[in-house]
C-alpha cells in the first residue's frame, strides 16, 4: 500500500491543479464571453441591416488580414518557446525574434485591403464609408500583431490569472464602448474602432506581463529565427489559402447572396462565437502542455487522444444545446432572424467541427508537425470545388455547409498525417 501512495499522491495533486485551473479560466472565459455576447448582441441589434453587413464584411476581414501577418510565426514561436520555456533569456528572444518576423509579415497584409473595399462597394458601401472602416480596423489589426506572440510566455508558464484578468478588462473596456456608440451613432465603422481600442490598451497590459517570464530587452536570436521561418515556410501557403477559407462562409454569401443573407449569416455565426470560451480554454491549458511534453512517442499519443476524444464529446454536447434551445437563442439576436433554427445548429455544427480542426492543427504545429502545403491547399481546393457544384451557395443553409464540409475536410487530412507522423521511426524527434 505504501508502494502506491507516490502513485496516487502525483496523479491527486496533477488532478487538483486541472481542476482548479479549469476553474479559473472557466470563470473568467464565461465573463469574458459573456462580456464579448453582449457587445455582440448591442451591435446586432442596433445597427441597421445594411450596417451590420458592412461590420460582418469587416471582421472577416480582419480574421484575413491576421492569417496573412503570422504567415505561421505564432506556431513556430510556441514550438521553440515550449524548449527553452524556463530560461527567461532565451524564451525572451524567442518571442522578440517572433515580432520582428511578424512585423515583416504584416506587409502581406496590404493585400486584404483592396478586397474589403471590393465586396463593401459590391453591397452598396460609399468610398467614404469603405475607407473609412478600413482604416477603424487598422488598431484591432496593429494589436493582433503581438498580441498572440506575447501571450506565449505567460502561457508556457502557466500564469493564466493575469491572463485572464487582462482578458477581462479588454472584454469590459470594449462593452462599454461598444454602447458608447451604437447608442449615439449606430454604424460600422465605430463599432470597429471600439475592438480596436480595447485592444490596443489591453496590449499595453500584456507586454507587463511577458517581461516576468521573458527577457524582451534581448536581441532577436539568429538561430531561433531559422527555427521559426522553418515552420512559417511550411505554413505560410497554408496560411495565404486560409485568408479565403477562414471565413470561406462570409465569402461565399458576399459573393452570390444578398446583404441580408451576409447580415443573418454574420448574426448567426456571431451568436456560435460564443463557445470561444472552448476555444480559449484549449488554446491556454492543452497546446501549451502538449508542446512542452517530452520526446515519448506513446505519451504524446495518448494526450493527442484525450483532446481528440475532449473536443468531440463538448463539440456534441454544444450542438445539442442549439437544437433544444434554438429558439430561445434566435429571441437575442431580434426578429429579423425569426424561424432560422434549422440554420442555428447548422452553425453551432460548423463552428464545432472548425474548432476541433483548428486546435488539431495548433496541437501538431506545437510539436513541429505541418501538413506539406503540395498536399494541403491541393486537397482543399479540389474539395471545395466539389462542393460548390452539390450545394446552394445562395442561402445561408448552403454557405454554413460549405463550411463546415470544408473543415471537416481539414480535419480528417490532419488526423491522418499525424497517424503517418507516428509511425515514423523519427517522428517528433525534430519537435
Amino acid at each position: 500500500m505504501t508502494q502506491k501512495t507516490p502513485f496516487l499522491g502525483k496523479y491527486h495533486h496533477r488532478a487538483k491543479e486541472w481542476s482548479r485551473l479549469l476553474g479559473i479560466l472557466f470563470g473568467a472565459q464565461s465573463l469574458i464571453q459573456g462580456l464579448g455576447f453582449l457587445s455582440g448582441i448591442l451591435i446586432v441589434r442596433r445597427l441597421p441591416t445594411n450596417e451590420y453587413a458592412y461590420y460582418t464584411l469587416a471582421t472577416a476581414m480582419l480574421s484575413a488580414m491576421v492569417a496573412l501577418a503570422d504567415g505561421g510565426v505564432a506556431a513556430g514561436v510556441l514550438a521553440r518557446g515550449g524548449r527553452v520555456w524556463k530560461d527567461p533569456q532565451k524564451l525572451g528572444a524567442v518571442v522578440v525574434t517572433g515580432l520582428a518576423l511578424r512585423r515583416r509579415f504584416a506587409l502581406l497584409s496590404a493585400l486584404a485591403a483592396p478586397v474589403l473595399i471590393y465586396f463593401m462597394r459590391h453591397h452598396g458601401a460609399s468610398w467614404s464609408v469603405s475607407l473609412l472602416v478600413l482604416a477603424c480596423l487598422a488598431p484591432t489589426f496593429f494589436a493582433s500583431l503581438s498580441d498572440s506572440l506575447l501571450e506565449v510566455a505567460p502561457k508556457l508558464r502557466q500564469d493564466i490569472v493575469a491572463l485572464q484578468r487582462n482578458q477581462i478588462l479588454a472584454a469590459l473596456a470594449r462593452t462599454i464602448l461598444t454602447a458608447a456608440t451604437v447608442f449615439t451613432l449606430p454604424i460600422c465603422a465605430l463599432a470597429v474602432l471600439a475592438t480596436g481600442i480595447s485592444r490596443m490598451w489591453a496590449n499595453i497590459r500584456l507586454r507587463t506581463i511577458t517581461k516576468k517570464y521573458a527577457d524582451m530587452s534581448v536581441p532577436p536570436d539568429p538561430v531561433a529565427r531559422q527555427e521559426i521561418l522553418a515552420i512559417s515556410y511550411r505554413l505560410l501557403p497554408a496560411s495565404l489559402y486560409s485568408c479565403v477559407a477562414g471565413q470561406i462562409t462570409i465569402w461565399i454569401i458576399s459573393i452570390f447572396g444578398s446583404t441580408q443573407a451576409i447580415g443573418q449569416l454574420g448574426g448567426l455565426t456571431g451568436l456560435s462565437q460564443a463557445m470561444a470560451v472552448l476555444n480559449t480554454l484549449c488554446a491556454t491549458l492543452m497546446v501549451p502542455r502538449f508542446a512542452r511534453l517530452n520526446h515519448d512517442r506513446s505519451l504524446i499519443l495518448h494526450r493527442f487522444i484525450v483532446s481528440q476524444a475532449a473536443l468531440i464529446g463538448i463539440s456534441i454536447a454544444v450542438v445539442t444545446g442549439a437544437y433544444l434551445f434554438g429558439t430561445q437563442i434566435l429571441w437575442l439576436l431580434g426578429k429579423r432572424f425569426g424561424g432560422l433554427n434549422h440554420e442555428l445548429v447548422l452553425a453551432f455544427a460548423a463552428a464545432c467541427i472548425a474548432m476541433i480542426s483548428s486546435m488539431t492543427s495548433q496541437l501538431l504545429s506545437a510539436r513541429g508537425i505541418v501538413v506539406p502545403p503540395v498536399v494541403l491547399i491541393p486537397f482543399a481546393i479540389l474539395t471545395q470545388i466539389i462542393l460548390a457544384f452539390l450545394l446552394p451557395l445562395h442561402e445561408v443553409s448552403g454557405a454554413l455547409l460549405f463550411g463546415l464540409y470544408t473543415s471537416l475536410a481539414f480535419w480528417l487530412l490532419r488526423l491522418g498525417y499525424f497517424y503517418l507522423n507516428m509511425r515514423r521511426k523519427d517522428a517528433l524527434s525534430a519537435s
